[in-house]
């Protein structure tokens, strides 16, 4: 596994974290429907997967640790598939976190 691609998918969990449990933007994330909802995240990690890869693309990814990368097919759709994964990852945290999040919500509330 290639530090672009771990590094895409904890982006990814790290987003559903902060948008389950962080105060603030949890409840204005949860303000929004299910399609907005969506579709932040999906632009979220599509940005996070193109500063990631295209900083390595570009020749500039050393300065952050990560190796330079030839812009070539394979590494496109290694990008993409990075991208695809890091969805997957986001989407399954966020169901089980906001989930954990709720019910902590739930249990605070009737204490006080």
């Amino acid at each position: 596994m290639d530090i672009q691609l771990t590094i895409t998918n904890l982006s990814a969990f790290l987003l559903s974290l902060a948008f389950s449990f962080y105060p603030s933007l949890a409840d204005w994330f949860d303000e929004k429907t299910k399609d907005q909802k969506q579709l932040i995240m999906i632009g979220l990690l599509f940005v996070a997967t193109l500063l990631i890869y295209g900083a390595s693309f570009l020749g500039i990814g050393h300065v952050f640790g990560l190796p330079d990368l030839q812009f070539n097919t394979e590494n496109i759709l290694q990008a993409i598939m990075a991208f695809v994964q890091a969805i997957v990852i986001n989407a399954g945290t966020y169901k089980t976190t906001n989930y954990i999040a709720q019910r902590v919500g739930e249990s605070r509330r009737g204490l006080g």
